[in-house]
């Protein structure tokens, strides 16, 4: 199972439009974990709350480094999508950077309200 995952990795870096978009859509997903992070935190300072009860408790439990274990996450996935950068791992690297940017001017909302 695992070499059949690892012989399609291999065949799917073979095309090298893929390869770039899943490149840029990578850098993107660290970008908007960072926006993500700097907006929460600016939505905290304006009396906010934080709504996903997983980075609520990660709040809890790490204090003011809670920001690593979730870019950790963003770095992994960002990984995983240059690695096989499969049509359907593009797809959803897309939708995870749009889900983000959402989430991010929210958070800017919040905090300017």
């Amino acid at each position: 199972m695992l070499q059949l995952v690892i012989s399609k990795a291999e065949r799917e870096r073979g095309h090298p439009l893929r390869t770039n978009m899943a490149l840029v859509l990578g850098l993107s997903l660290i970008f908007v974990g960072a926006l993500d992070v700097a907006t929460t935190n600016l939505a905290l300072a304006a009396g906010n709350f934080e709504a996903n009860p997983l980075v609520r408790a990660l709040q809890g439990a790490f204090g003011p480094w809670w920001a690593l274990p979730k870019m950790v996450v963003h770095l992994l996935f960002a990984w995983f999508l240059v690695w096989l950068p499969s049509q359907r791992m593009i797809l959803i690297g897309a939708g995870v950077v749009v889900m983000f940017l959402a989430i991010a001017a929210n958070n800017f909302a919040l905090a300017a309200a």
